[in-house]
């Protein structure tokens, strides 16, 4: 991931969520940002991809989106490179993002 990128990213989070910096890796770390339509999946990967995120694997956002696999419920933890269901991400405790949130976090970048 790129580092410019990262750090943005926390910046902007930190601000807009009134996180604590002492929070920075559980907020890097647990984010999820959730993709009701496939429309919105495309749309946020093609963030990942124009920062240079990428899947586990190390191919692009672009390649796939796995929306199919839980439809509605499909949420994207760009900092881990996965995809899952908002309930294991809930259940886990991430901080939950929509793609509306995440569109305007990524507008300020």
């Amino acid at each position: 991931m790129s580092v410019l990128f990262h750090q943005q990213l926390v910046h902007i989070l930190i601000e807009n969520f009134n996180m604590a910096r002492k929070d920075i890796y559980s907020i890097t770390k647990n984010i999820a940002i959730h993709c009701p339509t496939l429309l919105d999946s495309d749309r946020v990967r093609s963030i990942f991809d124009r920062y240079g995120l990428k899947w586990r694997d190390g191919d692009s956002y672009s390649t796939r989106s796995y929306w199919n696999k839980y439809n509605v419920d499909t949420c994207y933890c760009p900092i881990e490179g996965t995809f899952g269901r908002i309930e294991y991400f809930k259940k886990e405790k991430y901080k939950i993002i929509t793609t509306e949130e995440f569109l305007k976090i990524t507008e300020e970048l």
